[in-house]
């Protein structure tokens, strides 16, 4: 179990398997190249070495931000538990899991109670449900993948942790003017090699993913205060309002008013 108020960005990574539920709060869901909003409900499947995070604030009702999390290693029940036949499916919902995938549907409901359930449990207990819930989840319908098919995790050490200084650099700064010089200082390499690894990493420049990460706060803002669009513009790093309509109306497909109406029910 997660309870926070906020979530700070924490790109991370591990070796393990994780299956996030999220039970209580909101805001922006990051996996390899995908920038989401994520709501109480969510549950994603994230495979090895996949990196991840999860940016929310304070919550308007001020309860926490609340998750449950279970992350066990490929190999839990041994080198080779997963190759035959009976059990095999887990197997391929891993290997899909390398992109992460986001669950809904009946299969979605059915693991966030095995999940819930699973807190309580003995670690024998939790074994077997985790291998139910695994099951449920290979076989359901409703999985969708999360980063692009064009996302390439930097293949050593050394480049994987630039593109994830880069990340970290442009998530906690997205807000004042950056420049490609100093994303690159961040990961203590070249402006253009910088540009390379980002691009030849996350399928996108450096912009193209920095107005996503403005367009996320964008909408954490309106769907979370009563700022105005043209402050929530300002906080996200737009001094030109008519720039912000235009990249929001671009990515999200309708207007910052429309957006925020949408979210609260109103025509």
């Amino acid at each position: 179990m997660r309870r926070e108020p906020a979530y700070a960005f924490g790109w991370h990574f591990h070796d393990e398997v994780e299956l996030t539920l999220i039970t209580q709060g909101r805001g922006t869901r990051f996996v390899g190249d995908s920038i989401e909003q994520f709501d109480a409900g969510d549950l994603v499947l994230y495979g090895p070495d996949l990196p991840h995070s999860y940016v929310a604030g304070l919550q308007a009702d001020g309860s926490d931000n609340e998750a449950i999390c279970a992350q066990f290693r490929p190999d839990f029940l041994g080198p080779s538990a997963f190759e035959g036949p009976d059990l095999l499916v887990i197997k391929h919902l891993v290997d899909r899991g390398r992109r992460g995938l986001a669950f809904s549907g009946a299969a979605a409901t059915d693991v966030a109670d095995r999940l819930k359930a699973m807190v309580s449990m003995t670690s024998p207990q939790r074994t077997v449900s985790l291998l139910g819930a695994l099951l449920v989840l290979a076989s359901s319908p409703e999985a969708r993948p999360l980063a692009s098919d064009r996302y390439l995790p930097a293949l050593d050490a050394v480049g994987r942790a630039s593109v994830d200084a880069m990340c970290t650099y442009l998530a906690q700064n997205f807000a004042k003017r950056v420049t490609l010089q100093e994303v690159a200082r961040a990961a203590h390499v070249a402006p253009s090699a910088a540009s390379r690894l980002f691009r030849r990493t996350m399928s996108r420049t450096v912009t193209d993913y920095l107005v996503e990460l403005r367009i996320a706060a964008a909408c954490r803002l309106l769907t979370e205060s009563d700022l105005r669009v043209a402050d929530i513009a300002v906080a996200c790093g737009y001094q030109n309002l008519s720039n912000f309509n235009r990249q929001f109306l671009r990515l999200k497909h309708t207007t910052p008013l429309n957006f925020r109406k949408a979210f609260s029910g109103g025509a």
